[in-house]
C-alpha cells in the first residue's frame, strides 16, 4: 500500500513539472507596446508569432511526452530507485525546456545555429 502510494505521489511530482514547464512556456509571450492612438503593424507583431509559434510546437511536444508518462505510469505497481533516477532524468528536459525556447525565439533573428542545436538537443 505504502509503495503505490509514493508511486502516485512521484506521478504527481512529474504531472506538476509538465504543468510548470508549460505555464513558464506561455509566460514568455508578450504583446508589443502600441503607443496611444497607433497603429500596430505586422512588424511589431512579428516577436509575438515567433513566441506563439515555439510555446505551440513546445506545447505539443511537451503534451505528447505528458501523454507518454501517463501512459507507462499506467502500468507500474511498484517503483525501485532506478525508475526514480530515470523520471527525474527524463523531467529535466522538461524543466529545461522553458529555457531552451526562449534561447531559440531571442536570437532567431540572428539565425544563430546553437540556440536550434540546443533545442533539438533538448528534444
Amino acid at each position: 500500500m505504502k509503495r503505490a502510494f509514493d508511486l502516485d505521489r512521484m506521478v504527481l511530482f512529474s504531472d506538476a513539472i509538465f504543468a510548470i514547464a508549460v505555464t513558464l512556456l506561455v509566460l514568455d509571450i508578450k504583446f508589443p507596446h502600441i503607443e496611444d492612438g497607433g497603429t500596430a503593424s505586422l512588424k511589431e507583431f512579428r516577436p509575438m508569432i515567433l513566441h506563439f509559434g515555439a510555446f505551440v510546437i513546445s506545447f505539443i511536444f511537451i503534451g505528447s511526452m505528458w501523454y507518454r508518462h501517463l501512459q507507462t505510469f499506467r502500468f507500474l505497481r511498484t517503483y525501485d530507485t532506478g525508475l526514480v533516477v530515470r523520471n527525474l532524468f527524463f523531467i529535466f528536459f522538461i524543466v529545461c525546456f522553458p529555457i531552451v525556447v526562449s534561447g531559440l525565439t531571442e536570437n532567431a533573428s540572428r539565425l544563430l545555429a546553437i540556440p536550434t542545436y540546443i533545442y533539438l538537443a533538448n528534444v
